[in-house]
């Protein structure tokens, strides 16, 4: 599993470098592989070099094998399996809605659902924008029985803008049931004067 995480890694480099050059990448990766083994088991006896092939032979064996963008593609994708389950939650929900310009100052409870069930046990991460556009807490923030949908008591003030991440770079405790943590989300709203 540690050599196919180096493949992707080598291949994302060698590829946002513009280097295409298939014989070039497969040479890279076997001398890059054959490195790292060195460094992680260097007890192990060197193999014995293999035979010389004249150019015809190599040229064959060459041939035989994909490009290296669809190699790498192939191997991306047999890495991380695509699926439900393996893909982070995001929002799909926010009570009230993002980008709203006339919200309500004297609703009590922001809420945001997200696409699968989640951890429920004060697994969230509100996280403040700054001090000045983060709502003020009332009370303990909770998941209803959905186990998607998150929500903090709040007391608004009239025209007002709030700004609050679900998750950011730091704090990423909204997490499914597989602990994938959800995909940052910015709520930001304004209330009526």
């Amino acid at each position: 599993m540690n050599n196919l995480r180096l493949f992707i890694v080598f291949l994302l480099i060698t590829f946002s470098s513009g280097c295409a050059n298939r014989d070039h990448v497969y040479e890279s990766l076997y001398e890059g592989l054959e490195a790292r083994e060195r460094i992680v088991n260097p007890e192990r006896p060197k193999p014995p070099d293999d035979p010389p092939m004249n150019y015809q032979q190599y040229k064959w064996e060459r041939e035989k094998l994909p490009p290296a963008k669809q190699f790498g593609v192939a191997m991306a994708q047999e890495a991380t399996k695509v699926s439900v389950k393996t893909m982070p939650p995001v929002v799909v929900k926010t009570v009230p809605q993002a980008g709203a310009t006339d919200v309500d100052p004297s609703i009590t409870e922001i809420r945001v659902t997200f696409s699968k069930d989640m951890m429920t046990q004060q697994m969230w991460s509100w996280v403040k924008f700054s001090d000045e556009t983060f709502p003020k807490i009332t009370g303990e923030i909770r998941y209803l029985e959905d186990k998607r949908t998150c929500v903090a008591p709040v007391k608004l003030e009239p025209g007002k803008t709030y700004v609050i991440w679900f998750n950011s770079s730091k704090f990423n405790s909204f997490r499914d049931e597989d602990n994938n943590p959800a995909i940052p989300y910015l709520l930001v709203f304004q209330t009526r004067k």
